[in-house]
């Protein structure tokens, strides 16, 4: 049985915010665009109970909404977002290229990756527990090595703010 083939203007792995917002540009473009992601929509978004830092929102916004009004904006636009999981790519930008998925092939005269990230995990007693319920993830200092940087991070960044016994947000604290 012959592999299906599907041919697009621009292919973006990954369904993430940057993902999302590339689609909506290449769209707006009147690209025939199409978004494959292994995972949720909205990426790591998705899964934030809420969102206080993102551009354009003075309030803070739950998460899994974020990512459904990127979702719906992406499709207003015209991008087709797939689930799909890609396991290789080949080509080149004179020939295209083919995005090799488990369901398909995908042919793209351009492929955008915006594969997302893993947030660094700090190391400290409780976290996975807490990772669910707003564990605050500062990015250690830039010069500091990771074994550095875990250890100069005290466990408070890793507690949610509720139950530090505040209620705005604070920075990370220093240990000696």
């Amino acid at each position: 049985m012959a592999r299906k083939t599907v041919t697009t203007d621009v292919a973006i792995i990954g369904g993430g915010p940057a993902g999302l917002t590339a689609g909506i540009y290449a769209g707006r473009g009147q690209l025939d665009t199409l978004i494959l992601e292994k995972g949720l929509p909205g990426g790591q978004i998705a899964q934030t109970e809420e969102v206080e830092n993102y551009p354009g929102f003075d309030e803070a916004v739950p998460g899994p909404e974020l990512s459904q009004r990127m979702v719906k904006q992406a499709e207003k636009f015209g991008a087709r977002i797939v689930m799909e999981e890609v396991e290789g790519l080949s080509g080149d930008a004179y020939h295209g290229f083919v995005l090799h998925g488990y369901e398909a092939d995908y042919r793209a005269r351009a492929v955008i990756l915006a594969t997302g990230a893993n947030p660094r995990r700090l190391g400290v007693p409780g976290e996975d527990t807490r990772s669910t319920v707003a564990a605050s993830r500062p990015a250690p200092p830039a010069t500091a090595s990771s074994t550095a940087a875990r250890r100069s991070w005290s466990s408070e960044a890793a507690t949610p703010r509720s139950r530090r016994g505040c209620s705005s947000p604070s920075s990370p604290t220093r240990s000696s």
